[in-house]
């Protein structure tokens, strides 16, 4: 027990008081402090620096990012995500109706004018084709960028296929202008260039929203089952759209030639409509939600 005395100073001073503080300890209290033996003393030290070394570890595993796992083909078929952007709505269907649409130009430019096509000659067809080709060029190099970074992938998707309507309904609308070649050549060039545009935006965007739909681990397994399924509606389309075009053109009702076109149209508003399913979410990549 610690015991305080207090003495006044000797050197008095008035008005003021001095007092000296003694402190002093006890025999007893310090026979009662023992200093702690090193063999004691060595459990306490482990365990303090086992615990600074736990601590350590916990600060560094929240430091590092969280890894994703690679999944099964079946746990992924089941992801809501990857099956809306790759499978049941967005590159499969695009890939279908474009597809369609590389088969059903061609026939339809060199079927006659009596047969509601637009009577070309394959050079002329060539012609048409090889500026849908510079266009499409041209316009992934220099416009596309622009565009993809004002309104990213999601809507670039979106409003390409909703933009792609138009063409459709104006491909077959040329075949009424040939008493005007000239106005006739413009619109096709023009309505052509425009197509190879949409198609542009609509695969790159839906491509990315493939890609985001999946973790770094997974996105190689997704990307290859959705160029399969798609390489599915690729080899069917061709065969679709010859069949379609094959009983249009028998026809003699006037505006037949609408017909094959309607079809693609109603792929794409369909298409249009379903990518409302798809999550705002898939514009930034899943390890980066």
């Amino acid at each position: 027990m610690t015991k305080v005395h207090l003495k006044p100073s000797s050197s008095y001073q008035a008005p003021q008081q001095k007092f000296i503080v003694i402190i002093s300890s006890s025999k007893e209290d310090s026979l009662k402090q023992k200093p702690m033996d090193t063999a004691s003393a060595l459990p306490y030290a482990i365990e303090e620096a086992a615990t600074d070394n736990t601590q350590t570890d916990s600060v560094e595993e929240a430091r590092q990012p969280t890894k994703s796992h690679q999944l099964s083909t079946l746990d992924l078929l089941r992801d809501r995500n990857v099956l809306l952007s790759s499978f049941l709505n967005s590159y499969a269907r695009a890939g279908l109706t474009f597809i369609i649409t590389d088969e059903l130009f061609p026939m339809y430019g060199v079927t006659s004018v009596q047969n509601g096509g637009l009577g070309y000659s394959s050079s002329k067809l060539g012609v048409v084709l090889g500026e849908a080709g510079v266009v499409l060029c041209l316009y992934t190099l220099l416009v596309y960028p622009s565009v993809a970074k004002r309104f990213g992938p999601l809507y670039c998707f979106r409003y390409g296929i909703l933009c792609s309507i138009p063409c459709w309904l104006l491909f077959p609308t040329c075949s009424l202008l040939s008493a005007t070649p000239i106005i006739q050549w413009v619109l096709i060039m023009f309505t052509m260039a425009i197509r190879s545009a949409v198609a542009c935006s609509v695969f790159t965007g839906v491509l990315i929203l493939v890609s985001n739909s999946a973790s770094s681990d997974n996105v190689g397994v997704v990307t290859g089952l959705s160029h399969s399924f798609c390489s599915f509606y690729r080899a069917t389309g061709p065969a679709l759209g010859g069949t379609i075009w094959s009983f249009v053109s028998t026809k003699t009702f006037l505006f037949h030639q609408y017909l094959a076109w309607l079809f693609v149209v109603l792929l794409s508003l369909c298409t249009f409509g379903l990518s409302y399913t798809l999550p705002k979410s898939l514009v930034h990549p899943k390890d980066k939600r």
